[in-house]
């Protein structure tokens, strides 16, 4: 059991290296919004590569998040609008029961 949940989170780190090597580039300083961002592990790499400032939007509370994160309820953002130069959802729009309204909400 715990060599199978070894191999699974090599592949997992593996795959978070993966996203975190193709969103890098692409996000070169600024404001960033992350939805869903977990504890924020990606991000905060993400964070130390690129300059940008990285703020998390999630539902669930972490004991020792990675980046800073605000508590959402459902899929209203309490930010205000153009607050952001870009925003990620990495790992979270499955989980969302109105992935349309989330997307106009973080447009």
């Amino acid at each position: 059991m715990l060599e199978s949940m070894g191999l699974f989170l090599r592949k997992a780190m593996s795959y978070d290296m993966k996203v975190y090597d193709i969103l890098s580039p692409h996000l070169n300083s600024g404001h960033v919004l992350s939805v869903g961002c977990g504890d924020g592990s990606i991000e905060s790499l993400i964070q130390k590569r690129t300059g940008s400032e990285i703020v998390g939007a999630e539902v669930t509370r972490y004991q020792n998040p990675k980046i800073r994160i605000e508590i959402i309820k459902g899929d209203r953002l309490p930010f205000k609008g153009k607050s952001f130069d870009h925003t990620l959802f990495v790992y979270m729009l499955h989980h969302s029961s109105g992935i349309e309204k989330l997307l106009k909400e973080a447009a």
